[in-house]
């Protein structure tokens, strides 16, 4: 809508970022009248993260304002010079731009175009970090009908790399499609790049439509959290103001610490050929996983009566991935079982899928429960990573966090050593220690029985032909083994039901 200039103000004595409508819109009266519009929502914003609007100009040729002048680094211009940003850094630098915008709701502004060559980096007198948010010309106002009129009018305002689903849809916008577009900036921060890329339809098919590549970005559970809330294609699914992110933002910072930072991926493993064939070979090797903590507790660990392991989340959505996440889950709850003065929510309560858009409050109330843990994994290259929050439910306030990773030919030892963890982190003591083995030697047999709990989890029919149809997988791994333990608990389990 205009182009922008650097300019000396001979009255003020000062450089300024100078705004001037494009001449070619000179001649429409309704864009004319819409650019001083904006420019006068703009100059009623004052805040420490804002660039200011300092003056207002209008003649026969001409319609113009000027702006506070930023020079120095965007946060794009960083990210390009020197690569991904560290989270605690990343969330430093959203707090604020989300703080700009809380203060911008407070006069029922909306920006429309958060992205990183609009955030601004300066350093104060103290030497500390200080954002500011440039380019709020183009807000609207949520008490005019500036957003129906964007709704219809062509084109799109925005960019879109960072454009929210509904205005890329000409949709009435409110805080919301802020909240989207400062998730995709701190995607980018994170990424090294948008988080959707490739030629203008892909783009926008993939803002409209696609979940956001989570396996190949590695951050801890915490800012994942963060992002999937932001980054939800629907507005009610996301947080419903800034202040909301603000929050979640000094909760994250606060189980990160101050100095905390996302640790280097291990040397990366080579895809064995056991591999190609399935996950469950991985599962049967036990040596080399590492742990990454990021919440040190005392040895003691919190006080825990009540306990609902939730189902791991698989971050990629692939079936391979889940599948380790069914292992995963079922190695805590058996580990977590054995501790008569711990309740552990059984596995059918907590695969409710009501549960899913519940709030930490409203799960621990349903399950009748204190503390939550929530597990999320993701395949990156040749090794998984695995992040657990032990969540004390009627606050939401993280008890715990850590994140486990290793290679695809260790997978066995990351499922043993999550169990431990986290029978560790609340204060139990662990009956394995270092001592864990394979539930079974046979490749094969176990491939069988991972098929099998994966047919149990399915809905049944009134015929039970999914119980009989993982009887008979558990049936064929026990003729493979006949001392898999695992398996011959199950397949008993399922003839009680049958019969």
């Amino acid at each position: 809508m205009g182009v922008t200039y650097k300019a000396f103000d001979k009255d003020l004595r000062r450089y300024v970022a100078l705004k001037v409508i494009h001449q070619r819109l000179l001649a429409d009266s309704s864009m004319r009248e819409r650019f001083l519009r904006e420019a006068r929502h703009a100059a009623q914003l004052r805040h420490p993260n804002i660039a200011s609007v300092l003056h207002l100009g209008t003649s026969a040729e001409q319609c113009f304002y000027t702006m506070e002048l930023i020079e120095g680094e965007n946060v794009e211009q960083l990210v390009q010079r020197a690569g991904p940003l560290e989270p605690v850094l990343a969330l430093r630098i959203v707090s604020q731009v989300a703080a700009a915008l809380t203060a911008a709701a407070k006069l029922r502004l909306v920006h429309r175009d958060i992205k990183p060559s609009n955030l601004m980096l300066v350093r104060t007198e103290a030497g500390e970090l200080l954002v500011k948010v440039i380019d709020f010309g183009i807000a609207v106002s949520l008490d005019n009908k500036m957003v129906e009129e964007d709704a219809t009018r062509k084109g799109t305002t925005g960019t879109l790399q960072f454009a929210s689903p509904e205005q890329l849809r000409h949709q009435p916008v409110d805080v919301r499609s802020d909240i989207y577009s400062l998730g995709m900036t701190l995607w980018y921060m994170l990424a090294g790049r948008p988080a959707f890329t490739g030629s203008k339809s892909q783009i926008i098919n993939g803002q409209l439509t696609s979940r956001p590549p989570f396996d190949q970005l590695s951050a801890p559970l915490c800012v994942l959290r963060l992002l999937e809330r932001t980054l939800e294609k629907d507005p009610g699914r996301r947080f419903s103001t800034s202040a909301e992110v603000q929050r979640a933002i000094a909760e994250c910072l606060d189980l990160l610490g101050p100095t905390r930072q996302t640790a280097t991926p291990g040397k990366k493993l080579r895809r064995n050929t056991l591999i190609a064939t399935g996950v469950v070979a991985a599962l049967l090797v036990v040596a080399g996983t590492y742990k990454l903590l990021y919440v040190n507790r005392s040895p003691s660990g919190p006080s825990v009566q009540s306990i609902a392991v939730l189902p791991f989340h698989a971050l990629d959505g692939a079936a391979q991935t889940a599948l380790v996440g069914e292992g995963i889950h079922d190695e805590v709850l058996a580990s977590l079982a054995r501790h008569p003065n711990l309740k552990v929510i059984s596995y059918g309560s907590v695969v409710d899928p009501r549960l899913v858009n519940m709030s930490p409050a409203q799960k621990g109330e349903t399950l009748g429960v204190k503390t939550l843990l929530e597990g999320s994994l993701q395949h990156v290259g040749n090794e998984y990573r695995v992040n657990t929050h032990l969540v004390h439910a009627p606050t939401g306030r993280t008890l715990h966090a850590e994140t486990y990773q290793a290679g695809d030919d260790d997978l066995f030892g990351l499922q043993s050593r999550v169990a431990r963890g986290m029978t560790e982190a609340l204060g139990l003591r662990s009956e394995e220690q270092e001592h864990e083995t394979a539930p079974t030697e046979n490749i094969r047999a176990y491939e069988l029985y991972l098929q099998a709990r994966e047919v149990e989890r399915q809905p049944e029919n009134e015929m039970g032909t999914n119980a009989r149809k993982a009887a008979d997988l558990y049936e064929r791994a026990l003729s493979l083994d006949r001392n898999f333990v695992l398996a011959e608990v199950r397949l008993a389990y399922l003839y009680a039901r049958l019969h």
